[in-house]
C-alpha cells in the first residue's frame, strides 16, 4: 500500500502545480486582453467571469481529490499549507522593506489569480491536516 499512497501524494502535488500554472496562465491571458482590448471591453469582462469560474472549479476538484480520494498525508498537507501561504503572502513580503531579495513578475499583484490560488491551496492544506477522514 505505500506505493499507492505515494502515487496519491504525487498526484496531489502535481495538481497543486497545475492549479498554480493554470492561475498564472489566466493572469497572462487577462494581461493580454487588457493590453490589446482594454479593461472595459466586453470580451475582457466575459473572460474575467469565465476564468474565475474555471479556477474555482479546478480548485474545488483538487480539494475534493485531496480530501476524499487521497489518504491522509501530513507531508502533502504541509506542502500545500506552506506553499500556498508563501504564494498568498508574496505581495506583502515583496513590499516589506527588509526583504530586497524578492523580485516579483510584473503580473504578480495582489489581485492576481496566482495569489488567489495560493490562498486556496493554503486552505486545502489546513483542512487536509485538521479534518478527519471517513476511511
Amino acid at each position: 500500500m505505500p506505493a499507492k499512497n505515494n502515487s496519491y501524494g504525487i498526484l496531489s502535488l502535481g495538481g497543486l502545480i497545475l492549479l498554480l500554472g493554470l492561475a498564472a496562465g489566466f493572469d497572462a491571458l487577462m494581461a493580454f486582453l487588457q493590453q490589446n482590448i482594454g479593461t472595459f471591453g466586453a470580451l475582457t469582462f466575459w473572460a474575467y467571469a469565465l476564468t474565475t469560474v474555471l479556477l474555482a472549479a479546478a480548485a474545488l476538484f483538487l480539494f475534493w481529490f485531496l480530501l476524499n480520494r487521497a489518504p491522509k498525508n501530513v507531508g502533502v498537507a504541509l506542502i500545500f499549507l506552506l506553499a500556498g501561504s508563501c504564494v498568498a503572502a508574496y505581495p506583502a513580503l515583496y513590499m516589506t522593506p527588509g526583504l530586497p531579495w524578492l523580485a516579483a513578475p510584473v503580473w504578480l499583484t495582489s489581485r492576481s489569480y496566482v495569489i488567489d490560488a495560493g490562498g486556496l491551496a493554503a486552505v486545502m492544506g489546513l483542512f487536509s491536516l485538521v479534518l478527519p477522514r471517513g476511511k
